[in-house]
């Protein structure tokens, strides 16, 4: 398991391998029957992509097929708002750290950073931090800012910084709306290197667009061509020019 700041580094992915080691691959969102999660994992764990997050119910699943594979089982808590009870979120989190989680995707509650309850918010989000780091996992805070202005951005990140978080992430999915090339800026610059920043892209392209803007993780709902249109790129950056000789 790679940690996220490792891999902040790798803004500009020279190889396929760099780039599937900032991908995390979420497939919670989607009605899946357990064998076609479990085709999913193995894909991610062939593709050595940085995490797979899926549905808690299937976390020894995960847990199991990654084993000893560099891919790491991840799910996500308190999704979409976060606004299920701190007990309820943090026995969920607990349970999966304690089930072999290594990353636990926790989504800040909005509607108390809408409330300014800002307390709350940094009470609930250390009681997870304490319990990651006790199972030596990565906490990753989702804050899906298209539901925040700017100020709870900024005060939100700020809270992660201060719990130790490992990362802070805009969103849960990669959809089109997804978070903003601006949303990742104002993260990096407030984040700077107390947390590790992630993002979401729909394809290769944004993927590269937001590594280079000092992201450490992409979430990227089509991972497997992500890489294959980066093995094409290689290739035909590598290919001979075909012109004629002087």
């Amino acid at each position: 398991m790679e940690h996220p700041e490792q891999a902040a580094g790798l803004s500009c992915p020279a190889t396929v391998e760099e780039l599937a080691r900032t991908l995390d691959y979420p497939i919670e969102a989607e009605p899946l029957a357990s064998d076609q999660i479990a085709e999913r994992i193995r894909l991610a764990a062939s593709l050595s992509l940085a995490s797979v997050a899926v549905p808690s119910g299937e976390a020894d699943l995960a847990v199991r097929l990654l084993e000893g594979t560099r891919t790491a089982a991840s799910s996500l808590v308190g999704y979409p708002y976060g606004a299920a009870s701190t007990a309820a979120k943090l026995y969920e989190a607990r349970d999966l750290l304690r089930r072999g989680v290594k990353e636990i995707e926790f989504v800040v509650n909005v509607g108390k950073l809408h409330s300014r309850q800002f307390q709350y918010v940094e009470s609930e989000l250390l009681q997870i931090s304490a319990s990651c780091r006790e199972y030596g996992s990565i906490l990753k805070v989702v804050l899906e800012t298209g539901r925040l202005d700017e100020d709870l951005k900024v005060i939100a990140c700020k809270i992660a910084k201060r719990v130790e978080a490992d990362l802070v992430v805009s969103n849960a999915y990669p959809v089109p709306s997804a978070g903003s090339d601006e949303d990742l800026i104002l993260l990096k610059r407030i984040a700077k290197d107390v947390c590790a920043v992630g993002g979401c892209a729909g394809g290769l392209d944004q993927a590269l667009a937001r590594l280079s803007l000092g992201c450490a993780r992409i979430r990227c709902a089509s991972p497997a061509e992500a890489l294959r249109d980066m093995e094409r790129r290689l290739k035909a950056d590598a290919a001979p020019s075909g012109g004629s000789p002087a």
